[in-house]
């Protein structure tokens, strides 16, 4: 922008030259038809000669004039090129700055649709793996429950066994009891018979 106002302001200032450059030909081909009216009518040699010097000085001046705007304008010409290539440069400059700027945000754009999508194949994996979890806890408790039943189940088998095998001892005890007892009964009544026989022998005697 302020570029472009400079080259707008010296654009002005040529525009004002060149209608000023314009104007001083103008005038100078005036004083050239006048000149040449004043040498056609001579109607006095040393005025017309010193009037010829005046108008040939005041050509000469504008004509340094007309040189000096010429070579000024000329100057300005190449100050608006160079002004001009300038701003093509800044243009390009902006250009590319606006090109890496987006390029930058397109590229951005994409890492934050990269981990979007990469957060919600995470999500999906994570909601995957807590339903694992939820079964595997599930199952869990099932087996636990199961070892728990076969646990109780052992310990009633266990009970029932010990049960069997108390009534078995108590049974075998109980048998071994009666053959102790069987056997003192019969001992005691070979011992009484045999006692019996004995008494009778010394009576006889």
């Amino acid at each position: 922008l302020r570029v472009t106002a400079v080259l707008q302001v010296l654009l002005e200032s040529e525009r004002l030259k060149v209608l000023e450059l314009c104007s001083a030909l103008e005038r100078e081909k005036d004083l050239r038809t006048q000149l040449q009216m004043n040498e056609q009518t001579k109607r006095d040699g040393s005025s017309s000669e010193e009037l010829f010097r005046d108008l040939q000085k005041q050509l000469d001046e504008k004509h340094n004039h007309i040189v000096l705007m010429v070579n000024e304008l000329e100057e300005n010409k190449l100050e608006c090129v160079k002004l001009k290539q300038q701003m093509e440069k800044e243009r390009q400059i902006q250009r590319k700055t606006l090109q890496a700027e987006q390029d930058a945000n397109i590229l951005a754009q994409k890492k934050i649709h990269e981990l979007e999508s990469r957060v919600e194949d995470l999500q999906w994996q994570l909601e995957e793996e807590r339903q694992q979890v939820v079964q595997l806890l599930g199952n869990e408790k099932k087996q636990q429950e199961i070892v728990e039943g076969l646990q109780q189940k052992m310990q009633r088998k266990e009970v029932a066994s010990d049960e069997s095998n108390e009534r078995t001892r108590k049974w075998i005890f109980q048998q071994k009891m009666g053959q102790v007892e069987t056997k003192e009964l019969s001992y005691s009544s070979l011992m009484g018979i045999g006692g019996g026989g004995g008494g009778e022998g010394e009576g006889e005697d």
